[in-house]
């Protein structure tokens, strides 16, 4: 929840933004470049962010609780910018800036321990061995059925 100093920040940000698309006269850019993609495609990419992040991994160990994913150049610039793919190696050292991750991820690789249990990807989409392969290939949890002790 927000606190009221919050709210006030965000009703200011937005009047200003308001007065300043209304002063350029910029509605139409402003809502097919800002907002139409705010509710559509930047919606997708955080579905697939999340999926990436801790979805279909064993948890067996901090090591697989989450994943990093090795993103192509143009996976990281519109799926993972500022380093979001290093997200196990966050969740290892949270107090890491995210400019420093890549580095972090580099000393981690030295460390035998993680570089043989530490569940990383390779790419978002690829279909073999990327995010979306591991999901296809991930093995589906039983459903729980409730069954009657009537005959």
């Amino acid at each position: 929840a927000l606190c009221r100093r919050e709210r006030i920040c965000l009703v200011g940000l937005w009047a200003m933004t308001a007065g300043v698309v209304t002063y350029f006269q910029v509605w139409p850019a402003f809502l097919l470049l800002w907002v139409v993609p705010a509710f559509t495609v930047l919606a997708a990419i955080f579905r697939i962010r999340n999926l990436a992040e801790h979805y279909g991994v064993a948890s067996q160990h901090e090591l697989n609780e989450s994943r990093n994913v090795l993103p192509r150049w143009w996976e990281r610039m519109l799926i993972a910018p500022l380093n979001v793919n290093y997200h196990l190696d966050h969740h290892l050292f949270p107090s890491v800036p995210w400019y420093n991750l890549p580095r972090l991820h580099r000393l981690l690789m030295r460390q035998t321990a993680y570089a043989n249990a530490a569940h990383i990807t390779r790419t978002y989409t690829g279909l073999r061995e990327g995010l979306l392969a591991e999901l296809l290939a991930a093995p589906r949890k039983p459903v729980p059925v409730a069954i009657s002790s009537r005959a």
